[in-house]
Order: structure tokens, then sequence, then C-alpha cells
């Protein structure tokens, strides 16, 4: 699926929440729904997210699964979802996959929010539907090279815009570089860079080499032409 669109992920039929609406409401709808993230408007524009997990955790830490009390539980339910937002900017509908895969690395999302130049909401992509995107590409294999990197790279791409893509162009760049090094440069831990590698390889955009040093990314070697 050469250049491929996230758009084509893109639901435009999806549940969000007003700023002031309560906690209890927010995890009715999301319960109604089966999904633990919700996008938040207010005056008709996109100003965060509203995480399940989150408002969990800041329950947790308010002692309120010690034997709380009905009084306590009905503060916690009145409360107003705009207390519990993720403050996020979105992302426009022609951003590429690599843009959305780091968005969801970054936030642990689970939805990403996508929005116009007036902030406001017009759709979302969920990451479970990302990730079997991901998963399929790289299970099915292709013997175009540049499928994958024109999955990741997507349509005007900006060199080292998103660690992903960055790890390409500085292997292409480099030629020959470490892996250690290149998780300083691209910001990944050295087992991010390890794994981004062997997907990468299995497309040829990456030829990995294990030397006393430990693990280097190189360019991949060009198909001998035949005779």
């Amino acid at each position: 699926m050469v250049g491929m669109k996230i758009s084509e992920l893109m639901k435009k039929e999806f549940s969000y929440l007003q700023a002031d609406e309560t906690l209890a409401s927010a995890a009715k709808k999301m319960d109604q729904d089966g999904i633990s993230e919700v996008p938040v408007l207010q005056g008709g524009k996109f100003i965060g997210v509203v995480s399940l997990l989150e408002v969990a955790g800041s329950m947790v830490n308010g002692g309120l699964f010690q034997g709380p009390s009905l009084k306590d539980i009905r503060k916690v339910q009145n409360q107003k979802v705009i207390r519990h937002i993720r403050k996020e900017k979105g992302l426009k509908p022609e951003t590429d996959m690599a843009s959305v895969l780091a968005y969801i690395r970054k936030n642990s999302a689970e939805i990403v929010p996508m929005v116009d130049a007036q902030m406001r909401l017009v759709g979302v992509i969920y990451a479970s539907d990302v990730r079997k995107e991901v998963s399929r590409i790289l299970s099915e294999g292709s013997e175009d090279p540049n499928m994958l990197s024109s999955l990741l790279q997507g349509p005007g791409r900006i060199e080292g815009q998103t660690p992903i893509d960055q790890l390409v162009h500085l292997v292409e760049k480099r030629g020959s570089i470490r892996v250690s090094e290149a998780a300083k440069i691209c910001g990944l831990s050295n087992s991010e860079i390890q794994d981004y590698a062997k997907s990468l390889e299995k497309s040829n955009l990456i030829r990995i080499e294990y030397g006393l040093l430990g693990m280097w990314l190189k360019k991949p070697e060009k198909p001998r032409q035949g005779i």
C-alpha cells in the first residue's frame, strides 16, 4: 500500500465529551463504547483527551480505593472532565503514519484526535487500528523495498521530523553507525532502535551487522544487476 494516507484509518463517527461534563458521564460513555479515552471539546474546539486510566490513577493517589465513603465517591463523580484532560493539539488529517506512531508512543495514547486548522475535531484514529496496519505490513512483507519507507515517511517528509524516519535518513547519510550513537541522535533507547532496525531490515531499508562493539546499522546493499 505505497503512499497510504493515514486518513484512510480515520473514523469520522466517534464519541466526544464537553469540558463541563462530569466524570460520571465520561465513564458511562466510555463503558458504552468500549473505549478508555475520549476527546474533549470546549466551545466547539478540541482541547485535550480524558483517559479513564489517568482518572483512576488520580483516584488511587487520593486514597479513594481504600474504603471511600459515598460522599467521596459522589465528589469524584461530579468533578468536571476539564480537570482531568491531557492537553494535546491533535494531528492534521494529511499527516503520515510516522507522526501518528510518534504521537501514540509519546502519549501512550489509545486515540489520536485529528483536527483542522481551526482546532475543530474532524475525526479520530484508534491506536488499535494503527497497530493492526503496521503488523499486517510487517508480517506480509513486500517485494517493493520502498513500501515501508512510504508508510513511515509519507509524502513530503522533512528529514529528521520523527525518530523513525530520522533513523532511516541517519543510516543513509552516515552509511554505518553504532546502535548506541543512533539512539542518542534519535532520542530513543538502544532496545527501541534495535526493534525498529529489525523491522526496517525486512524491507531492505537498513542492514544489521554484529561486531565486537555490538550491533551496527548500515546502508542496505544494492541488489546485483543481472547479466
